[in-house]
C-alpha cells in the first residue's frame, strides 16, 4: 500500500475529472438540462467505483490488519 495519497489516487484521478469535464460539456450542449444520455459518461461512471471500490478493500484489510495484529 502507497504511503502517499497523491500516488494512491493517480490513477482515479484522471478519471474523475474527465467525467466532471465531459459533464460540464455536456450539460452547457444541453442548454443546462441534465436530462440527456452519453454513453462516454456512463462509462466513465461505471469505471470510477470499480477502482475506488479496490481502494476501499486495501483500506478495510488494513484495518483489520492493525485491529488484530495479524498481517
Amino acid at each position: 500500500m502507497s504511503d502517499d495519497f497523491n500516488e494512491l489516487f493517480q490513477v482515479v484521478r484522471p478519471l474523475v475529472n474527465e467525467y466532471f469535464e465531459l459533464h460540464r460539456r455536456l450539460v452547457r450542449a444541453y442548454d443546462g438540462n441534465t436530462d440527456f444520455r452519453s454513453n462516454e459518461l456512463a462509462e466513465l461512471a461505471e469505471k470510477i467505483p470499480v477502482y475506488l471500490e479496490t481502494q476501499a478493500r486495501i483500506f478495510r484489510r488494513e484495518a483489520d490488519r492493525y485491529r488484530t495484529g495479524r498481517y
